[in-house]
């Protein structure tokens, strides 16, 4: 098995904001990406005497200082933006991937002889992405926001949408109000109504609302 600490590698800042355009242009890079990452790096910037002196060496390129860390961080694009002016390397986590063998890969297809600084700049770019799909497939998509966004789509879920979908358990439950199969709908004002042939439409969002509320009767949903 590889080991856990080859996955990771220092990547310099001062190489990251050369290929950066290459990275939004072609790859939809965002800083956000590595928002961990560089909130790593703002930490040992304001927590002088907090981290040691070879972290402070190995990450800034300027001296700690204390400051309040709300100061920088309430606006994460500044803070994203002060990381790249004062820090030195960012730690990427490449998984599986080898960081040497991806250049290697581009550098076969080029003229040895003929090497360019743009074609180094294609390789590391290469390099980076392959550190962020690494965090893509194992953040499923979310980066360092998943938790955040999560919680955010279940309030919402809680707050408006389960009301809305109790709504109509209710009503489809509710055998007393049914004198009709008839379905009449109401929407961005328009209206449209439904002959709901064979109660089809009844049977299709029941299992619906059954399965996703959790509720197993009239009683339970009110």
């Amino acid at each position: 098995n590889k080991d856990k600490r080859m996955a990771y590698i220092n990547f310099p800042i001062k190489l990251l904001k050369k290929i950066e355009p290459l990275l939004e242009e072609y790859f939809s890079y965002e800083r956000s990406m590595f928002h961990l990452e560089f909130e790593e790096i703002h930490n040992i910037y304001i927590q002088n005497g907090k981290y040691s002196k070879e972290q402070e060496e190995t990450y800034l390129a300027v001296p700690s200082f204390k400051q309040s860390y709300i100061e920088t961080s309430l606006n994460t694009e500044k803070m994203y933006e002060t990381m790249m002016q004062v820090g030195k390397a960012i730690m990427l986590d490449f998984g599986d991937y080898d960081f040497n063998k991806i250049l290697q890969m581009y550098f076969d297809f080029v003229d040895e002889e003929s090497v360019t600084e743009t074609d180094w700049n294609i390789a590391y770019s290469l390099v980076m992405v392959a550190a962020i799909y690494h965090k893509y497939v194992n953040s499923d998509g979310f980066f360092d926001f998943r938790d955040f966004l999560v919680n955010d789509l279940q309030s919402v879920y809680n707050t408006f949408v389960r009301p809305d979908l109790l709504k109509l358990y209710e009503m489809f439950h509710d055998k007393k109000q049914i004198k009709s199969n008839t379905i009449r709908i109401e929407y961005n004002n328009e209206v449209i109504t439904l002959d709901n042939c064979d109660n089809w439409f009844m049977n299709m969002i029941t299992p619906y609302l059954d399965k996703y509320l959790g509720v197993s009767s009239l009683e339970e949903a009110q």
